[in-house]
C-alpha cells in the first residue's frame, strides 16, 4: 500500500476510507483524501496511540488492517437496473429491490455497529455495480485483512411467478465456513418468520441452497446471497414494505451476524 495523505486520489484511498469505516469511524467512499477523510484518520491514529497526523503510511496501514473480523455487506443491483421491482399494487406502492436492499443494509449496518462488529457496505451508491467490480471490491478487502476473518452476504429480494413466496439462502458449495453460516442464517430466518412466510430449502436435509451465483463463487472468503421473501408477490411484498417487515429482515441479518461472531 501507498503513502498517502490529503488530497490524494489513487485506488488505496478507498481501500483507506472502507477500513476507517470498519473499525468505526465512518467516510464516504469518494476516492478522495478529502477534508473528512483526514479528520478520521487523524482521531483513528490517535485511538491508537499513533502519531496523528493524517499520513498514512506503514504503521497506520498496519493497525488498519488488523481486524479479527469483518463484514462486508453487498446490497445487490442498482437503480439503472432493468426489472427487479415488484408490480405496482392497487394501493400505488411498490417495491423497488435497489432501494429496499439498501435501505436494509443500512439497517443492518448501524444494528451491527451497537455490537462493535466491524463491518462495509461494499456498494454504497445507488446505480449499479457490476458483479465483477463487487467481487473485487470483496477480494481487495480480504486481501488486506485475510480471507478467514471476514465473511459476505449479499442482501435481495425474490422473484418468480407471483405465486411463490418465502426466504431462502444460497452458498457456492459446501466447502468451508459458508454452509455453516448460512445455516444459522436459516434458523434465524426460521424463527423470525414463523407464521409470516415459508421457509424455501434444498432438500428436507439440506436447508441451504447451493447456486452458482457470482458473487459467491468468485469472491474469496466465506459468503452467502439471502433472498428474502418475494417481491412479486403481493402478500410477502406488502410485509416487506411494513415497518414490521424491514425490522425483521434487519433482526434476521443482525442477529445472525452476532450468533456467528458470538456476541
Amino acid at each position: 500500500m501507498q503513502t498517502i495523505s490529503k488530497n490524494a486520489t489513487n485506488p488505496d484511498v478507498v481501500i483507506l476510507q472502507q477500513l476507517l469505516s470498519a473499525h468505526g469511524f465512518p467516510v464516504s467512499f469518494t476516492g478522495i483524501f478529502d477534508n473528512a477523510t483526514d479528520i478520521e484518520t487523524r482521531r483513528f491514529q490517535k485511538a491508537k496511540g499513533l502519531k496523528d497526523d493524517g499520513i498514512v503510511g506503514p504503521v497506520t496501514w498496519t493497525e488498519l488492517k488488523r481486524l479479527d473480523h469483518l463484514i462486508l455487506i453487498d446490497n445487490g443491483h442498482g437503480y439503472d437496473t432493468p426489472g427487479k421491482r415488484s408490480p405496482q399494487w392497487a394501493d400505488g406502492s411498490q417495491l423497488f429491490e435497489w432501494e429496499y436492499t439498501r435501505e436494509i443494509a443500512q439497517r443492518v449496518e448501524s444494528e451491527l455497529r451497537k455490537h462493535k462488529v466491524h463491518v462495509v457496505r461494499i456498494v454504497p451508491e445507488d446505480i449499479n455495480i457490476l458483479l465483477a467490480d463487487r467481487c473485487k471490491r470483496v477480494n481487495n478487502l480480504t486481501g488486506l485483512v485475510g480471507a478467514d476473518q471476514c465473511f459476505l452476504v449479499s442482501i435481495h429480494c425474490n422473484a418468480f411467478d407471483g405465486q411463490a413466496r418465502g426466504w431462502e439462502i444460497h452458498t457456492f458449495s459446501d466447502a468451508g465456513k459458508s454452509t455453516g453460516y448460512a445455516t444459522k442464517f436459516w434458523n434465524t430466518a426460521r424463527d423470525l418468520l414463523n407464521g409470516i412466510s415459508t421457509m424455501r430449502s434444498q432438500s428436507a436435509n439440506h436447508p441451504v441452497r447451493n447456486s452458482n451465483f457470482m458473487i459467491l463463487r468468485n469472491t474469496q472468503c466465506a459468503a452467502a446471497l439471502t433472498e428474502n421473501l418475494f417481491m412479486d408477490n403481493e402478500k410477502d411484498c406488502r410485509y416487506l414494505l411494513s415497518p414490521e417487515g424491514k425490522s425483521t429482515i434487519t433482526q434476521i441479518h443482525a442477529q445472525a451476524i452476532c450468533k456467528i461472531l458470538g456476541k
